[in-house]
């Protein structure tokens, strides 16, 4: 599930920033990132009895805007999946979520170029992140309005630690 979009991601990080990151030059349409991803083409203007041409953009190396999203949203539902049911959908619980996706995004995007140096706030907040979800996954966190996951592995199963008994056929024989 994508938590976030890349007109969000764009916002987030800058225009300027991510037009350099993603090799964009120019978007004068940004509807084709609001599914979450990259914009799979941009229409050049036509000349007067001219058809429209369409054009690639949006992708550096074949890696893209949807990958680095998609990447975030992944590391996310890998540690929340145990815990509760996927695709979750309250309100407040998709919004924190959304904020981690595209922090985490916002990390990937910054180590993209060559030599990407991103500041260390960045990094503090992607660690962050990562320790929220550590702190969902050892049950120490709790997104407020997610789904529990019931059926999930291990569900209904109670595991208990006790002493050996006192009182057995073994304790007792001769009584």
């Amino acid at each position: 599930m994508s938590y976030a979009t890349g007109i969000e991601l764009r916002r987030r990080i800058g225009a300027a920033v991510f037009d350099e990151i993603y090799g964009l030059s120019d978007l004068s349409d940004l509807s084709d990132l609001s599914d979450g991803g990259t914009p799979q083409s941009t229409r050049s203007p036509a000349q007067p009895g001219e058809a429209a041409q369409t054009l690639p953009t949006a992708t550096l190396g074949g890696e893209s805007v949807a990958d680095d999203l998609a990447s975030a949203a992944a590391e996310i539902d890998g540690a929340i999946a145990s815990r509760y049911a996927l695709p979750v959908t309250g309100e407040k619980s998709l919004a924190l979520l959304k904020d981690w996706c595209l922090t985490l995004a916002e990390e990937r995007a910054y180590a993209r170029p060559a030599g990407g140096d991103f500041t260390e706030k960045i990094k503090r907040r992607a660690d962050q992140v990562r320790q929220y979800l550590e702190m969902i996954r050892s049950d120490k966190f709790r997104l407020p309005d997610a789904a529990e996951n019931t059926s999930g592995p291990g569900a209904g199963i109670a595991l208990v630690q006790a002493d050996d008994p006192v009182f057995g056929r073994d304790n007792l024989a001769g009584f």
